[in-house]
């Protein structure tokens, strides 16, 4: 996912209503890029990008809603990048 992306993703899950957005990238480059474009659309602190890749997350739990953007045609393994996915969600999420 690229930080544009991300940033867009993340806004666009706060204007829809959630009330944290978390987005993950483990590129140095995205990081700063969702940085600058947080601060250019009024640093808003619902949104974060945080340096990891999917598979330095433990299985977290905690979300709603999971949102894979440009990455799973890219993995080695579809499907398990899909049950990593799975793995964030809450119960019935």
């Amino acid at each position: 996912m690229s930080a544009a992306a991300a940033a867009i993703t993340c806004g666009e899950m706060i204007g829809a209503g959630a009330h944290l957005a978390v987005g993950i990238d483990p590129t140095q480059l995205f990081l700063c890029q969702f940085e600058a474009v947080r601060k250019l659309l009024g640093n808003d602190q619902r949104a974060h990008l945080l340096p990891l890749g999917i598979e330095q997350l433990p299985a977290l739990k905690a979300f709603d809603t999971v949102f894979s953007m440009g990455v799973l045609y890219h993995r080695r393994s579809p499907l398990e990048h899909l049950w990593q996915l799975k793995d964030q969600l809450v119960n019935g999420g």
